[in-house]
Parts: structure tokens; C-alpha cells; sequence
């Protein structure tokens, strides 16, 4: 299975949503078997919505980066991988709000 950009966000077990008035929620996906919500391309703006999403405590707290150029993989046994260039990234937010940043393997 594949899934680019929203798709690939709709894998993951949640993601952030927005309601009429702009507010953020957590919103349920699909949950296709990545334990971690997921964010793309969007690593020149420091991946915004994953912070936001971070923020507003998830039953995970932490999430996947893929960015663009990047492909996060996902073996039947259920080990994540990256692919291509630069590396996904499982990232967290720290009580200061600054990243944690974990590449993954390739």
C-alpha cells in the first residue's frame, strides 16, 4: 500500500484536524498499522502541524516525520525503516517544546 502526503497521514492510528472555528483537534485515521501519527513535506516550515498535534497531548506523544524525497517503510513484522533522502524522523516534543529528533533506520 501506498499513500502520498494526506494519504500517508490517513495510515497512521491519528492526525491533527481543524473545526469550523480553526481550533485543533486530534482527529482518527485509518490506523493501517504505523504506531505513529505521521506529517510530510512539510519540513521547511518545522513540521507546524505535528508540533501542534504533539501539543494537545495524543494517547501517543510522539509522531513521524517524512520528508519530502523521503519514504517511511513498514515490514509485515511491524519495523519501521526509512528510505531515500533526508531520513524520516520520529520526533517528540519536549516539556520546553523543543524536538526530539530520532532518524530512523535505512
Amino acid at each position: 500500500m501506498v499513500g502520498l502526503s494526506g494519504g500517508a497521514c490517513a495510515a497512521g492510528p491519528f492526525t491533527i484536524g481543524w473545526d469550523g472555528g480553526g481550533a485543533p483537534y486530534v482527529a482518527e485515521c485509518l490506523a493501517l498499522g504505523v504506531p505513529f501519527p505521521l506529517d510530510v513535506h512539510d519540513e521547511r516550515d518545522d513540521w507546524p502541524e505535528l508540533r501542534t498535534l504533539l501539543a494537545l497531548a495524543p494517547p501517543v506523544r510522539r509522531g513521524i516525520a517524512i520528508p519530502t524525497g523521503g519514504v517511511l517503510t513498514l515490514s509485515p513484522a511491524g519495523a519501521l525503516a526509512s528510505l531515500g533522502r533526508p531520513p524520516c524522523e520520529l520526533r517528540s516534543l519536549a516539556p520546553d517544546g523543543a524536538w526530539r529528533v530520532e532518524p530512523l533506520a535505512s
